[in-house]
């Protein structure tokens, strides 16, 4: 059985040929904020928030060079939304991330072993 990922209506699993890694973390990152006032013991705390949240899925694409050309561009079109879009796990089919792509998304293609291996970086605002 492939592992699923469905962003925005599209099944991701059936443009690679699978996943090596997703990185969802346990939380968002929290931004704590301190007073500016240093005592003898630190400083008091003031409040919390958490920040968005990132999500990293790398992925593995074998083939030769003209599978990843149609693989970049499919992903380009995928990826190319204007509002976070639903990102949905195979392994928690009923919790949506809203999310969108963040930063290069890679791709690096390995000639001599015919495999192509690359990193979709997605954001999600509201962690």
């Amino acid at each position: 059985m492939t592992f699923s990922v469905n962003y925005n209506g599209v099944e991701l699993s059936e443009l690679v040929s699978g996943f090596t890694a997703i990185d969802r973390g346990f939380g968002s990152v929290w931004n704590n904020t301190l007073s500016n006032q240093v005592a003898r013991y630190g400083q008091s705390f003031v409040k919390n928030s958490l920040s968005a949240k990132t999500i990293t899925i790398t992925i593995r694409k074998s083939g030769i060079p003209s599978d990843w050309i149609a693989l970049r561009k499919e992903l380009a079109k995928v990826l190319d939304v204007n509002e976070p879009a639903p990102l949905i796990f195979g392994d928690e089919p009923n919790k949506v991330w809203y999310a969108v792509a963040d930063g290069t998304q890679a791709l690096s293609e390995d000639i001599s072993n015919l495999v192509a291996t690359g990193t979709l970086t997605f954001i999600v605002p509201e962690g």
